[in-house]
């Protein structure tokens, strides 16, 4: 009778955490798989950039996109204008639409330029997925432009 129950536990458990098990495996995959616009896939030319930014002496923090800013403070030691939510406050999602928008071109060259240099940043990193023609809409405010094949930073101010 013990050995019955004990069978049936065992398979009771199996039943409910093997499935689960399965489940949370393949999300994972998910997850880690590299993918555009992920921070767990960095392209060649954005590491060229982030080795930029880490080495070049000039100080200030750094505009990007959302899933790139989570690397800015570790691969750089500057700050960015979007991180983890954690760290972006306040208006985490706010801040992570309006780069959003930059870099996706939704934004007129006026709106550009005035949310860049109200972020306060003194680099703009444009990311392998940037569809917006930035060298012309920041001209008027950038400095100096560094491409690094499919990735550039702009140097404002």
């Amino acid at each position: 009778r013990v050995r019955r129950r004990r069978l049936v536990a065992t398979l009771a458990v199996a039943l409910l955490t093997i499935p689960a098990t399965v489940w949370v495996l393949d999300s994972a995959r998910h997850l880690v798989t590299p993918s555009a616009g992920n921070a767990n896939f960095i392209e060649h030319d954005e590491r060229s950039a982030l080795n930029f930014l880490a080495q070049d002496h000039e100080s200030g923090g750094v505009l990007t996109r959302f899933y790139l800013g989570t690397t800015i403070p570790a691969e750089t030691r500057r700050s960015t204008f979007v991180v983890h939510c954690l760290w972006s406050q306040p208006d985490c999602t706010g801040r992570a639409k309006d780069a959003q928008e930059l870099f996706d071109g939704t934004l007129s060259a006026p709106e550009a330029r005035s949310f860049v240099l109200g972020t306060g940043a003194h680099f703009v990193l444009a990311d392998c997925q940037t569809s917006a023609d930035l060298t012309r809409m920041l001209a008027p405010i950038t400095r100096q432009v560094r491409r690094f094949g499919c990735a550039s930073v702009y140097v404002v101010g």
